[in-house]
């Protein structure tokens, strides 16, 4: 198993632990671009609650905090290594918050994870290589990244490793923390939303004013998603990030009125 880490340093001085350096400045400059997630932000109250499902290493958690340091994060992120980052940076930048070493779907259950140790914001529950690598062209191209480097990239993401996961319900995290207000539920899961998705209940569901869910476009699954959001009463918001132009990466950005 690969277990080297890096440092990346915010421009607030921050220092976050990460696999890899670059993957985490991208994912940081993708958070700070990200309308959706501006979107999110001016829902919230100055203590909102969230839950943070596959936080990888924690960066969205952590350009939270930094509007709402009050914030009560639960951030789940299954893979070990980018785990132990989260819990790192966590106790470091947002000692309030809570990590989980779970990945969040339909049920209870033990799952095999496909870790990516190189590209460690691939790693998925659910593989699909056809939509991986056209999403990941399409964002080496959007980049600028130089044609001669993108073999290269393309062979970090080819590696696997595969580790056993607990799988959990995000409807069991909200009675787990006896949660009766979720101000915002992020989901960024690779192709697993519609499964986190199945695991609330009604009355789950009526604890949550807020969700920010990225969904790959697979077999009309936005409209999916969307149509079952606005079923239950929420307003939403469809955008893509100008770093996914042309791929299946869409951010669905779904609130109470």
């Amino acid at each position: 198993m690969i277990d080297h880490t890096e440092v990346l340093v915010l421009p607030d001085g921050r220092e976050v632990l990460c696999p890899s350096r670059d993957e985490a400045a991208s994912l940081w400059a993708e958070v700070r671009e990200d309308r959706s997630f501006s979107w999110a932000m001016s829902a919230l109250g100055e203590a909102p609650v969230v839950i943070d499902v596959g936080a990888h290493v924690g960066i969205s958690s952590l350009y939270l905090a930094d509007r709402f340091p009050r914030a009560h994060v639960i951030a789940c992120e299954p893979a070990l290594r980018t785990f132990r980052c989260l819990v790192d940076n966590l106790a470091k930048h947002l000692p309030g918050a809570v990590a989980l070493k779970r990945a969040l779907g339909a049920r209870e259950e033990m799952r095999r994870l496909a870790v990516h140790p190189l590209m460690t914001a691939h790693s998925t529950l659910y593989s699909d290589d056809i939509d991986e690598r056209g999403n990941l062209d399409c964002l080496l191209r959007n980049l600028e990244v130089e044609p001669s480097s993108r073999d290269d990239i393309r062979g970090l993401w080819s590696i696997r490793e595969y580790e056993e996961v607990s799988v959990s319900t995000l409807e069991s995290v909200l009675g787990g923390f006896d949660l009766k207000v979720v101000d915002l539920v992020k989901i960024d899961v690779e192709r697993g939303e519609m499964s986190v998705l199945d695991g609330i209940s009604d009355k789950a569901w009526s604890a949550i004013k807020c969700l920010l869910v990225d969904v790959h476009d697979i077999h009309g699954r936005v409209e999916e998603v969307a149509r079952r959001l606005s079923d239950r009463g929420y307003g939403i918001d469809i955008s893509q990030a100008r770093a996914f132009v042309g791929s299946s990466v869409y951010s669905v950005f779904a609130s109470l009125p």
